[in-house]
Parts: C-alpha cells; sequence; structure tokens
C-alpha cells in the first residue's frame, strides 16, 4: 500500500508541472540519452512523453518526441543488427507521426521526420520502397513549404538524396547541395523552447560521411571535428565515425 500511495505522490507532483516545463525536461531526457548512447535511458526518455499525453493537450507535440525517441532507438537497434527490435520501433514512431500531422497540419517537423522514418523503413525493407516512396517525398515537399527555412527538412532530404540509387533520382552531389544548405540555415536556426532543435552537430556528421563515400578523408575529418565544435558530447562522431575513419584511412594508407 506503501508503494502505491508514493507512486500516486510522485505522479501528482510530476503532473503538477506546467505542460511546458514538462516537455522542455522530457527533451532534456532524450539528449542525455543520446549522449550517453544508452537504450535504457532513450526508453525512459520515450515512456516520460507516454507519460505527458494525460495533460490532455499538446497532444501532436507529446507524440512527436516518442517518436524521435522511437527513431533514436531504430538507429540503437540497427547498429546493434537488431532488425525485429528496430522495426518495432519504426512502425510506432510512424503510427505517432500519422497521427501528429492529423493533430496539426502546420507543423512542418511532423511532416520532415515522418518522411525520414519512411526512408529508414525502405532502408530496411527495400521491398516497401514502392508503397512508401512517393509519400515519403511528398511529405518533405510539404514540410519545407510550411517551413522553406528549417534546417533539419534540408538534412532529411539530403539524407534521402545520398541513400536513394541513382535510377531512382538520388545522387550524393545533391546531398551535399542540401546538407550545406541545411548547415547555413542551423546558423540562425532559434526555434522555441518547445520545438524540436536538433541536428545541429548532426549536420556536419552527415557532410563527414558524404566526404568518405567522395573519397575525401582529409574533408571527413575535418567536418567531424567542426560537429565536436558545435556539440563535445557527440558521441556518435567521437566514438563512431572518427574512428571508422581512422581505421578506414589507416588501411588505404598501408
Amino acid at each position: 500500500m506503501r508503494r502505491i500511495l508514493i507512486g500516486l505522490t510522485l505522479v501528482a507532483i510530476t503532473f503538477a508541472q506546467p505542460v511546458d516545463e514538462f516537455i522542455i525536461r522530457g527533451k532534456e531526457t532524450i539528449r542525455t540519452a543520446i549522449a550517453n548512447w544508452n537504450e535504457g535511458e532513450m526508453i525512459a526518455a520515450r515512456a516520460y512523453f507516454e507519460r505527458g499525453l494525460n495533460f490532455g493537450e499538446k497532444e501532436w507535440l507529446f507524440r512527436y518526441y516518442i517518436a524521435y525517441a522511437d527513431d533514436q532507438l531504430v538507429h540503437y537497434y540497427q547498429a546493434k543488427s537488431d532488425k525485429k527490435s528496430a522495426l518495432k520501433y519504426l512502425n510506432n514512431g510512424i503510427d505517432h507521426l500519422n497521427e501528429v500531422i492529423k493533430l496539426n497540419k502546420d507543423f512542418a517537423d511532423g511532416y520532415g521526420l515522418l518522411s525520414s522514418l519512411y526512408g529508414e523503413k525502405m532502408g530496411i525493407q527495400p521491398w516497401t520502397g514502392i508503397m512508401y516512396g512517393s509519400r515519403s517525398s511528398t511529405l518533405i515537399r510539404k514540410a519545407i513549404q510550411l517551413e522553406p527555412e528549417n534546417p533539419r527538412l534540408y538534412m532529411i532530404q539530403g539524407t534521402s538524396s545520398m541513400f536513394t540509387p541513382e535510377k531512382w533520382g538520388g545522387s550524393k552531389e545533391r546531398a551535399k547541395e542540401l546538407y550545406l544548405k541545411a548547415a547555413e540555415l542551423f546558423k540562425s536556426d532559434n526555434p522555441s523552447p518547445l520545438m524540436p532543435d536538433w541536428g545541429k552537430s548532426d549536420i556536419y556528421a552527415w557532410l563527414g560521411q558524404l566526404e568518405e563515400k567522395f573519397g575525401n578523408y582529409d574533408q571527413a575529418k575535418a567536418y567531424y571535428e567542426q560537429a565536436l565544435v558545435v556539440d563535445p558530447e557527440n558521441n556518435w562522431v567521437k566514438h563512431q565515425l572518427m574512428t571508422r575513419l581512422t581505421v578506414k584511412s589507416a588501411r588505404e594508407n598501408r
């Protein structure tokens, strides 16, 4: 009984917070989970935003951050070659984002992230391209129409172009143009504390990976270093991309 009372007290304290403060704290839990590259922390951050649905307001924004946490978990499980878990969170994120754009038809980041998740689904299950390819393209165009100065949208579009085969309209050169445009827009990107603000460091991680594909390892390293200037805690760059580049450069210089 005592445990139940304590639990109810904690819930009451949590939901006594203003909705905006709750969201801002939730964003920080996601940032910490990403920095630590920790599965359990990300699942906890996701659950935090699920509890926020009980507020009965800003449902579209809570669902967006649940889907954003899902997207991070997809990346985690892909790195572990756990396709089943990756697809579980990917499909869940897609479901949430479809609700997001129903609830708020003017939320560009919702369309953008949904486009990205469809792209990731096609990457894991290429046969779904016939179902989701055109939808993904339509969603990102809609997002850019709503917010033509939103850098995350060009980063998503660039990543799509980088991984789409040329015979289906992909282009690494076009991807670089889009990434550079995103990097420039990030310099003046200043959303409100409640809104999505991710990507300022990751854009240089994507530029670095693109330069790796071009064989420009010095330029790739420079971009990775710039990513760490923007966010010294970007463990994706520190522990994965830089390490991979070092190994690759050493192998080719033998």
